[in-house]
């Protein structure tokens, strides 16, 4: 079984935990009342949920999910820098190296 019990839940607009969703329940599905246990409770200041459970099932989620925006934005991301390499190429030529060096010198420091 995975962590956190295997469990799928939702989000609310409230941001408190439900199983299932509301628009995904069937209608032979025993209704639940909608309401978060008590240990899915978010911290008001950390964000973090009260189970560690439930914690870890979110990590697991959140680090599923988001990969595919990350991908997208690194390649986003390096295809703009290829793009202001070829500016650099196309307005100064004659300092298109340096300009280079010193971008990939600033972006290697940054990142």
């Amino acid at each position: 079984m995975p962590e956190g019990g295997g469990v799928t839940w939702h989000r609310t607009s409230t941001g408190q935990a439900t199983n299932p969703p509301p628009e995904r329940r069937t209608a032979g599905a025993p209704r639940t009342s909608g309401r978060p246990v008590p240990s899915d409770r978010l911290h008001p200041a950390t964000l973090r949920f009260d189970s560690a459970g439930t914690e870890a099932a979110w990590r697991q989620h959140d680090n599923h999910s988001s990969l595919g925006r990350i991908r997208l934005t690194l390649g986003l991301a390096l295809a703009l820098y290829a793009l202001f390499a070829w500016l650099d190429l196309a307005v100064a030529p004659e300092v298109a190296f340096q300009i280079g060096g010193i971008r990939i010198g600033v972006c290697s420091f940054i990142l």
